[in-house]
């Protein structure tokens, strides 16, 4: 179907999008006079268990659905042309679709006068993004194209310093994709006005990607109780590859370890591509494992500035994804519409209840933390605080520093710092900062430096030139101890800054 651009779907039956009209041609083995007759086409969903059947009148319309009868040139008595069209808010799914004719001049209809025609084609009624009145409409080809329709796409791991990439198969026209995720929500049996609710069937498709703790029915096998533990390799490129397993196996976890975070996002990226959702994978640096409440990660390290491993249960890892899908939504204010974070590997340790979403991720760029679904979970993971510990031999330690973790912003700094100073010399600190995005930015510029001994005296500069920083050192050099071998007992001071100086625009 290429008005529905659902020709790629390897496939047997009609795949269609919601809210766009398809036509087809019915012949009959005689003459049909269609005015003294009723027609009906009746649609059954064969995804959702107790679904009602939606029966159309022709030329008629029922819950949103119509049917027409189109007229043609040279059209034969016994061929007839139809036109139906779904609604934009129609429950997508798996579909049996029959056509229903009985006389019309008949007072009582008893079930010698009704005829029944079965289609032995299947129907699968799929989102449709490129209808802005659809739920996952988006507003350009090129993000449908990005989005909905790229089969190949590369994962971003390694740190944010080093990213490195690895390639991915998403294959969501496939046939084994688009049954599994219409599996999986028959899985759970929803009542019927909630079937339409995206949000529901994208918590139904996460909380199904991994499988709860002591049972094996989830694409793949639950993760060990410890998130440091929870990444287990089994080189697995393409999502295709591991769900015809998953249907091989009559719906039991794939063998070969609970899989690592990466391949939860990748399969479940491929399921919402494969029912016309927009979806896409975004890489969080040094997020938190766990995230009940407001974080902490606690840095640990050693006399010779080297790090020390602490094992514990509120770990940052180097990377944690997740994926963002496209929607509307009507049970938040309209503003926090569009992309929606949804994690199907968060899972809480302690209470073993899954922390999925969706959560609107400009709810969580403005801290409106009272939507649904677990916002304050997500953001706690976006916004651990991390402090660092100075650890003596003797097993006493220091507070070094605490802040929070700060996310990857769109703005580039890069900061200049003379590598040939002198004791007495000012220091000149020169930020160059190049905004990649499309928006103004104002660039708050905080000043912090780190007291090497008591006998250091720094003192700030309240002199500008071409927005640079001066800092005078003092040429006291006597406790200056510059060794890295050696590590002396330091502290933290902050300098204010005038509000000129501060705030700088890009």
């Amino acid at each position: 179907m290429g008005e529905h651009s659902t020709i790629y779907y390897d496939i047997q039956g009609l795949v269609l999008r919601r809210g766009q009209p398809f036509s087809f041609t019915i012949t009959f083995n005689q003459d049909l006079p269609v005015d003294k007759y009723n027609l009906s086409f009746i649609f059954k969903s064969q995804t959702w268990q107790n679904f009602p059947r939606v029966k159309i009148p022709l030329n008629g319309s029922s819950n949103g659905w119509s049917a027409k009868r189109l007229s043609t040139k040279d059209q034969e008595n016994n061929c007839v042309y139809f036109q139906i069209c779904s609604p934009c808010d129609a429950t997508i799914g798996k579909y049996s679709l029959s056509l229903e004719v009985c006389p019309m001049n008949k007072d009582s209809i008893n079930t010698h006068d009704l005829l029944v025609f079965q289609f032995h084609a299947d129907i699968y009624i799929l989102f449709n993004p490129w209808n802005k009145s659809d739920a996952c409409g988006l507003l350009s080809a090129d993000q449908i194209t990005e989005y909905a329709f790229n089969e190949h796409g590369q994962i971003y791991l390694g740190s944010s310093e080093i990213p490195r990439s690895i390639p991915w198969y998403f294959g969501q026209f496939d046939r084994d994709v688009l049954l599994t995720a219409l599996s999986l929500l028959n899985k759970t049996s929803l009542p019927t006005e909630s079937r339409i609710d995206i949000s529901l069937m994208l918590r139904l498709l996460a909380s199904n990607i991994c499988s709860d703790p002591g049972a094996n029915d989830g694409i793949f096998p639950p993760s060990s109780d410890k998130p440091s533990s929870s990444h287990q390799e089994n080189g697995y490129t393409s999502s295709p590859v591991i769900l015809k397993q998953y249907l091989l196996s009559n719906g039991q976890s794939v063998q070969g370890g609970s899989g690592s975070n990466w391949q939860h996002a990748a399969v479940f990226c491929s399921l919402c591509r494969s029912l016309g959702i927009p979806s896409r994978i975004v890489t969080v640096y040094n997020a938190t494992c766990e995230a009940q409440e407001k974080e902490n990660i606690n840095l640990h390290w050693n006399t010779g500035q080297r790090p020390i491993v602490v094992v514990n249960k509120k770990v940052t890892r180097p990377w944690y994804l997740w994926n963002e899908c496209w929607m509307r939504r009507d049970d938040i204010p309209a503003q926090n519409s569009g992309w929606q974070v949804v994690d199907s590997s968060a899972i809480d340790y302690n209470t073993k209840i899954r922390r999925i979403g969706p959560c609107s991720v400009a709810a969580l760029k403005s801290g409106s933390l009272t939507l649904k679904w677990d916002t304050p979970n997500i953001y706690n993971v976006l916004n651990a605080n991390r402090s660092h510990w100075l650890v003596y031999p003797d097993g006493n330690k220091k507070l070094i520093s605490t802040g929070q973790i700060q996310p990857h912003h769109d703005v580039h700094i890069d900061m200049e710092i003379s590598q040939t100073l002198k004791l007495g010399d000012d220091l000149h600190i020169i930020l160059k900062a190049n905004n990649l995005s499309n928006e103004p930015r104002t660039l708050v510029v905080a000043l912090k430096l780190i007291k090497l001994s008591s006998t250091l005296e720094i003192k700030p500069n309240s002199d500008k030139q071409h927005q640079d920083l001066h800092v005078a050192q003092s040429t006291n050099p006597a406790g200056i101890n510059t060794s890295l071998q050696t590590p002396v007992q330091s502290s933290v001071q902050d300098f204010q800054l005038n509000v000129n100086e501060r705030e700088l625009n890009i």
